[in-house]
Formats: structure tokens, sequence, C-alpha cells
């Protein structure tokens, strides 16, 4: 589907950006069918320039019980040999919804329904998307009548859609056809007998749906069944699959009353680690004097996973008791916890929260320095000195951290931001890439001076380029803030070497390799980065260990290789088990830099590569960070910490790979056991 975007100077403001469709068919195989009996009153087919499309409004039912969505679906499909185009969007700003939309809705006596934005301040504006249907494809949008129409009660209703694919602002000359569709909607008392069907339809739908389906579905039956909805979503937090029990949980939260919160209570003893952390967001959400005294009880004797939820759940509790216990996270020493608590005082919110985080932005910890000064700015619009992100952006390494630490400064930093960015700058190094990440946010400052620095990462500048770079360098030194002094970076705890029966030598060397390259070797890994951008990690175990490691790879590879399971009789919570396992093992291989990104990478590599080590992502730039440092006490910092990372990494891989492996053991049976490991 072609995209293109649009940039109109007037009112209404008017973005263009992609949209998703749904393919029926490649445009060879696609052959238009008639439109469903059922459909009929609903959809047409209706003759566009160069194509014919088939479009309608079809209700969420026509004939629905009180507090079932009250909802239509706008459809259009592409049933000719060439695209058809049209905008959607740029006219929601002022009423929330999009008004080329055209509803009206009458009573049994032919009266009109208000319209809940009558007279609006302004009309249009927003985002908008252009989209281009091939052959087959189908898009889609749901639409809430009760948005442009009140519904006040049960009853028997004449609905009347349209819209214009000819939007009126960028089209003057209309061409294309106007969708049109009349439909009665009889909206029935509630009655326990018809609140019971309703729910029994959307619990047996929810065993063939996932993802977002089954979320919105389960959401469904807590809003319309209420106190009703309880002991279904209570039977489908009991049994099944991990997602819906899980999606069952969070369901409940929608309910609190005594019900739902003793099943929600019940879950917190689950052996599943990823069911107690489903209840334990539920409970924070339900905000009830039980639910907290249930998170204060679990918090000390819980696994890290569960821990940082139950620290989640706490501050989106709300509780004074609570509060007090997040903020003393900060002095615990692990890592995951803190990071936890700052994002808990964001659910938290209000001037204790705020106090409380500013009191901790000066931590030597830099990552949990970020996310405080993340949360302060993005969640609780608070204002932020520069000088807080100043310590981030002095470091060596480009991490997540330091890369989103630049547009942070840039969006709320202030007259002070491009001081204080340039002050960063390393003004004698001609080929940076880090000084090209800084200068590319100081030019979409307001205000900007000339910052034009090359750069590319895949090549060394030519002379003509580094001599260029120089003199844009030395142009800016006298815009800049205090030029700060270099010390090592702070270290929040060292990482002790492992100690391993038998012993393995975790020492690391280190050598520049022919063509800018280097190559770090620690216990059994040997990481070479070289100028072309390959990056190698062989790991060659010993003797002693091969053993380990090749059950390792049996057991990472079964999530993958589910023909395997089938064979093996693995069953579905045996492989819930192995999962969770591999999570954890993704954990401790993330070392300090913890973040869902990382975990799901990581995890990625041990499933899908499982005969091989993972890398970590970060070593590329911390090669750069190493080779495009100015010589002297800043390389030799670069070149330690990138020699530490790989240290680090190989031991946490060692020990991971002995904790993961003895683990997986007791998941299985004797004879899949013995099946895995042959």
């Amino acid at each position: 589907m072609a995209i293109k975007k649009l940039h109109l100077l007037y009112f209404p403001l008017f973005f263009v950006t992609l949209i998703s469709v749904a393919s029926s068919a490649s445009e060879q195989e696609f052959v238009p069918q008639p439109i469903p009996v059922e459909q009929k009153s609903y959809l047409k087919d209706y003759v566009a320039p160069m194509t014919t499309i088939r479009a309608g409004f079809i209700p969420y039912k026509a004939q629905l019980v009180w507090g079932e969505p009250l909802q239509a679906t706008f459809t259009v499909q592409n049933l000719g040999t060439n695209n058809f185009n049209f905008t959607f969007g740029g006219d929601y700003e002022g009423t929330g919804r999009h008004d080329r939309f055209k509803i009206a809705i009458t009573d049994p006596t032919g009266e009109l329904l208000s319209d809940p934005h009558a007279n609006p301040a302004f009309l249009g504006g927003g985002m908008a998307e252009l989209v281009d249907l091939k052959t087959g494809q189908i898009f889609t949008n749901v639409i809430d009548l009760t948005t442009f129409r009140i519904i006040s009660k049960p009853g028997i209703y004449t609905v009347t859609c349209s819209f214009a694919f000819d939007d009126g602002w960028s089209q003057k000359v209309s061409i294309n056809p106007v969708v049109t569709a009349t439909f009665t909607l009889t909206i029935l008392q509630r009655t326990p007998r018809r609140v019971a069907k309703v729910l029994d339809e959307l619990v047996a739908k929810t065993q063939a749906i996932h993802g977002d389906d089954l979320g919105e579905t389960l959401a469904l039956i807590a809003r319309f069944g209420k106190d009703d909805a309880v002991p279904r979503l209570a039977q489908l937090a009991r049994n099944g699959p991990l997602e819906l029990r899980s999606g069952a949980l969070g369901a409940l939260s929608m309910i609190p009353a005594d019900a739902s919160l003793d099943v929600v209570l019940r879950s917190l003893k689950d052996s599943n680690p990823a069911i107690r952390a489903a209840a334990v967001g539920s409970l924070g959400t339900m905000q009830k004097s039980r639910a907290v005294d249930a998170l204060l009880a679990s918090l000390p004797k819980e696994e890290p996973l569960v821990a940082e939820a139950i620290v989640l759940a706490l501050g989106t509790s709300k509780s004074d008791r609570a509060f007090p216990v997040i903020t003393n996270l900060f002095d615990s020493g692990d890592t995951r916890l803190q990071r936890a608590a700052v994002n808990a005082l964001a659910n938290f919110g209000g001037s204790n929260a705020i106090a409380a985080l500013t009191q901790r932005v000066s931590t030597n910890y830099l990552s949990l320095r970020y996310e405080i000064v993340f949360v302060l700015a993005e969640k609780l619009d608070q204002p932020i000195q520069a000088e807080w992100l100043l310590p981030v952006l002095i470091g060596r390494e480009q991490t997540r951290e330091w890369l989103d630490s630049l547009p942070l400064l840039r969006m709320y930093g202030g007259e002070k931001a491009i001081p204080t960015m340039l002050s960063c700058l390393d003004f004698d190094v001609a080929w940076s890439g880090r000084n090209w990440w800084i200068l590319n946010e100081v030019r979409a400052c307001p205000n900007a001076p000339p910052a034009d620095y090359e750069h590319d990462y895949n090549r060394d500048g030519t002379p003509e380029e580094r001599e260029k770079n120089l003199r844009t360098l030395q142009a800016l030194k006298p815009l800049a803030g205090p030029i700060p002094a270099y010390v090592p970076r702070p270290r929040y705890a060292g990482v002790p070497y492992l100690r391993t029966d038998p012993p393995i030598d975790f020492t690391p060397t280190f050598r520049d390799t022919e063509g800018g390259g280097v190559e770090i070797k620690s216990g059994f890994l040997d990481f070479t980065q070289r100028q072309d951008g390959a990056s190698l990690t062989p790991y060659s175990a010993s003797d002693s260990y091969r053993v380990i490691y090749q059950a390792s790879a049996r057991f990472r590879s079964l999530p993958h290789r589910l023909e395997r399971g089938a064979e093996l009789g693995i069953t579905s919570e045996q492989l819930t088990k192995l999962k969770d396992l591999l999570h954890q093992f993704a954990v401790r291989l993330c070392g300090s830099r913890v973040s869902d990104q990382r975990i799901g990478n990581l995890y990625n590599d041990l499933v899908f590569w499982n005969d091989n080590c993972p890398s970590d992502g970060d070593w590329t730039f911390l090669w750069f960070d190493y080779k495009e440092a100015p010589a002297g006490p800043i390389r030799e910092q670069a070149k330690a910490d990138f020699i530490d990372s790989v240290r680090i990494f190989s031991q946490n891989y060692h020990a991971g790979t002995v904790e993961f492996v003895e683990a997986a053991k007791k998941i299985f049976t004797p004879a899949q056991l013995e099946a895995v490991l042959r």
C-alpha cells in the first residue's frame, strides 16, 4: 500500500501517516463474491473511477441487549483491478470523533436523537491517513454510535450512516461515491436470561481468539456483565491457556467487588509467576484495602518478575501505606526494583511522588537518573533542569538512555538545552558518531546555530570532511556551556569475577585487529568486531561443560520446535514453565541494563539461535565509543567499559546456562527428559 506524506499550511491541521489494511487475496487470486444475504442491508457495491468498491456500515448486532457495544463498522473493499485511494481522518479535533461520518438516529416516533457534540468550537484537523486499497484489500473503522447521538434507553431505532470519500477541503470536485446505509437497531431491556445468554456467547468467543481481540472481549464481558460476569471470569482465570487466564484476571479489576477481589487474591498464590503477576496488576487497579494488604505481604518473598509487578501495582493503588514502601526501594540496591519504583511513583502521581523523584534525580546510577527525569517530564508534566541530564550526556556509551536524553533535553531544557548539549561535544574529534548525534539534536532546537557535521558509521571520513567538521566544532565552542571536566563514569556496583568448579578463567584479553577492529576474549566467549560492521561471537565450551551446553541448546529450541514438543507429549503448562525460565535467562543476560526490548531480543536469540551464544547489542556502540574517543583517559575508560561489558556478559551467559539446565530438567517427566537429551 503506497502512502504519501502531505504537509498543508492552512487550518485544519492535517498530517498524513501510514494506515494498515487487511489483504483478502492477491490480485491474481481474488474473485469478488456476491454480498451475503445477511449483509445486504448494510453493504452495497459502488462504481468509482477506475474500479468498483463494496462499502457500507455493519452494526455490532442488529438486535442486542442494553449494555452491549453500540457500534457500527465502516468497511470498504476494493473489488476491481485498479487501486482505490482516499483520505481518512483529519476531521476529529474539536469533537474527538471522525466528523466525515454523518450519523443520524431516530426513535420510533421519528424524532432525531440529540448530538452530544452539537455546536463544537471548531471542526476538523488532526492526523489523517492516505489509504491505497489494492485488489481485494479491506479497510475498516469501528464507529461508536454514542459519540454521534445520545441513546439513553432500550428501544427500536433507525440508524442512517454516510461517508463521502471526497473530503471537500482537498478535493473541490466530487468524483467518488458517497457510501450510505440505513438499518434498524433493536436494543432490548436487560433481563437475567438475556444477560446470561450474551455472557455465554462472549465466553465461548474467548476460546478462539488471541491478542487484542481477546483483551477487548474479556473487557466487554466485565463491562456488560458487571457482577454477573464474575463467576465466568473466575472460571476463565482458573483454567485454560496462560493468555486467557491472565486476561481474565485483568478484566476482573474492572469489577471491584468483593467477589472479584476474592478470585484475584486466590490467584496470587498460583504456582505460575505470570499468573501471579497478572493478579498483582489487577489488585493494584482495584485500589482496595485488602488488595494493598496482599501486595505488601507478597513483596518481600516474591521472585524478581512478580516483585516488579507488585511495585508498579502499589503505585497504581495510590495507597498512603504503599508510598513509603515504594520510596524505600531506592535504598535497596536492587536496580530492577528501583526502576520499578520510579514508574510506580509515576502511577501514584501527586506532589509527594514528584518530590520523592526530584530528591533522587541526582543519583550516580545514570540509567535510573534518566528514568527519573523522563518520568518527571513526560508523565508528571514537570519542568526539568538541564544539569540533571548532563552526567548522562557526558557519558561515552551511546546507550538508549544517552540517545533519548538528547531529545528530552531539547524538548524540556529550555534555553539551556543548546549550550548544555554543545558542552558535551568532543571538540577535537573530527569523525565521531557521538558528535553527530548531539549536533543532529542541536539542529532541531529553536534558534539553532549552523551545525553541519558529516559522519557515516560505515566508513572513515575523507580529509576534506574531517577538516570541515573541525571548523564546525570550533565555531560552536564559544556557544557551549561550561565544558565539564572529565571524570571516570560512576559505577553503581562492580560485578565480581565468577567462580566456577571446574574453574573458568574469565580474565578478559583485548587486542586491536587489522583494519580497525577489536577482539575481546573472556571465559569461553570470543567477541570480534570488525571495521566493516560485522561482529562474531564464537563460543567454545571446555570438555567439562560441553554436555551442559548441549543440553541447554536442546531445551532452548523447544519453544520454537513445536512439532518436537508434540512428539514428546510436552503440555502447554510445561512449555509455559520453560518459556518462563528462558525469560529469566534473558533478564540475567541484560545485567544492569534491563528493558523490555533487551529482554525480548535476548529471549529470541536464546530460542532461535539455540546452538550459539547471543551477543549484546550495546557492544557495537561500545566499540564506536572506544574507536572515536579522544586519546587519553577518556579512550582508556571507553576501552575498560567495553572489556568489562564482554566479561560480565560471558559470566552471566555461563551462570545462566547452568541455572537454566538444572531448572529445565525439573519440568519434564523422566521419559521426556531422556528423549530431549538423547
